[in-house]
């Protein structure tokens, strides 16, 4: 199967221009953020990442004499062989005079590299394509057509709202980018969620908030999303044992398990079931994978477990940028399991500053490429019954600025014990959810956190805390 090309002529141009003329560059930096990943050659992402890390750290200042071909030296040693000579051939057509070879009409060249990225990106789009249409994924190739958008900022001229009707009307009529949705009652608190969004389940300690977490992904996964997950609470072992058995649906070992139901009246019930322990067969495991990966529409699910302290968020996106190279698609969903323990982006900030920071940085990253993302974070004891609030939020209540649906997770231990939570939002995009609680009925001896889920107005009888210390299972913390 042959890849479609680009010119390279037109690449080598584009990054000339943006090496010699600081205008054009600054205007590629900010119109198109993901342009390492956009362009077509590996030496051409690879300029393009050095162009921009040299931005980053410069504050936006100019080229320093020098200060390129200094710093290029010395990052060459992390390159491969070939893309360190193909940089090397780049490094000679630009000559040691780079500042002689600025375009002398700046408009002109900010038009050519937009072009460039553009087309850049559309013949790896093709390309990916292809591949999809010829392995027989129809529903992942229609949904890959669907969601293709021309990158750039195309967007940023101020929009009259007393005259730009069409922008206004663009606005109101826009199909939103859904990349998946939740089951049940859950789906109906939560709303479908889109590029962009950024996913916080809430709760005290010892909650299962790790589990909501997995099943997030899971779902995510099994609607054909690609999924990471960064862990840095659990070792590895740990985690994969988890979600493992999670997406089986299986204890470590089988036996009798009392799973809790709704029955016809809407009161939750026990009842015994035996469940198979989860099977530990490497071919029968690989077979239960190719079937995974047959009804996922191309969904992936990847951890990695990072230390629990010196992680950041540029770490996480390190992850990412090398996901793309390699795969040419980014991530859809990525997860910090918890951002609570991450590091800011400068090692002078303490205290509740750096979760701003930290929480901030993780909602540019969902923003940049784009994607969803989802972290926990622990609350305190204030309300050791109800649903959750923002004022018992640990750390800085700031860093909920950042979030876009909240999860709070709530039960009495009574509730614990018998396989019920309680989830609520504060959060809602256009009042379009419903703000009330789901009661949710799990089964974590066979590691599914969602078994079923309903309204707390649709569940009857005395089996869920509803306010009253007189009902059965309303008995409070210790």
């Amino acid at each position: 199967m042959k890849s479609t090309s680009f010119d390279g002529a037109q690449e080598r141009q584009a990054l000339i221009d943006c090496v010699a003329s600081w205008e054009v560059a600054d205007y590629v930096f900010h119109a198109f953020p993901d342009a390492p990943n956009l362009a077509g050659s590996t030496h051409a992402k690879v300029v393009f990442r050095w162009l921009y890390e040299y931005h980053a750290l410069s504050d936006g200042h100019p080229y320093a004499e020098g200060a390129l071909q200094r710093d290029w030296e010395a990052k060459g040693a992390e390159l491969s062989t070939d893309t360190k000579e193909s940089v090397k051939v780049f490094m000679a057509a630009v000559g040691s005079d780079w500042k002689a070879r600025a375009p002398k009409a700046v408009s002109k060249a900010k038009e050519d590299t937009a072009n460039y990225l553009k087309q850049a990106a559309a013949v790896s789009f093709a390309d990916r394509m292809l591949k999809t249409a010829t392995s027989g994924h129809l529903d992942g190739f229609e949904s890959l057509v669907s969601g293709y958008k021309t990158p750039g900022k195309t967007d940023a001229r101020p929009v009259n709202i007393f005259r730009d009707a069409a922008a206004i009307h663009g606005a109101l009529t826009a199909q939103e980018d859904v990349l998946f949705r939740f089951p049940g009652a859950i789906g109906e608190l939560l709303g479908p969620v889109i590029r962009g969004d950024f996913l916080a389940p809430l709760a005290r300690e010892k909650m299962g908030k790790s589990w909501i977490v997995d099943f997030v992904a899971h779902v995510a996964a099994f609607q054909g999303c690609h999924v990471l997950i960064v862990d840095v609470e659990m070792v590895k072992d740990q985690k994969l044992r988890r979600i493992w058995r999670q997406i089986v649906g299986a204890p470590l070992q089988g036996g009798d398990f009392e799973l809790p139901y709704f029955d016809v009246d809407g009161e939750i019930q026990h009842r015994k079931r035996f469940v198979k322990g989860v099977g530990t067969d490497l071919a029968d495991m690989e077979k239960m994978m190719s079937a995974f990966r047959r009804v996922s529409n191309g969904g992936s699910l990847e951890v990695i477990n990072m230390p629990t302290r010196g992680c950041k968020v540029r770490d996480v996106e390190r992850l990412v940028e090398a996901h793309i190279r390699e795969t040419g698609k980014p991530y859809d969903l990525i997860i910090a399991d918890s951002l609570d323990y991450f590091e800011p982006g400068k090692s002078s900030m303490d205290g509740i500053d750096k979760l701003f920071d930290i929480w901030s940085a993780f909602r540019g990253l969902g923003q940049k490429y784009p994607c969803a993302v989802m972290s926990p974070s622990h609350t305190g004891r204030k309300n050791k019954k109800g649903s959750g609030s923002e004022d018992d939020v640990a750390g800085n209540i700031q860093k909920l600025w950042m979030v876009t649906k909240t999860m709070y997770i709530e039960a009495t231990k009574d509730e614990q014990e018998n396989g019920v939570l309680r989830m609520s939002t504060s959060t809602s995009r256009d009042n379009r959810m419903r703000n009330d609680t789901v009661v949710v009925l799990q089964g974590l001896d066979i590691a599914r956190p969602v078994l079923d889920s309903r309204w707390l107005s649709d569940v009857k009888g005395d089996r869920v805390f509803r306010g009253n210390t007189g009902d059965k299972w309303g008995k409070d913390l210790p």
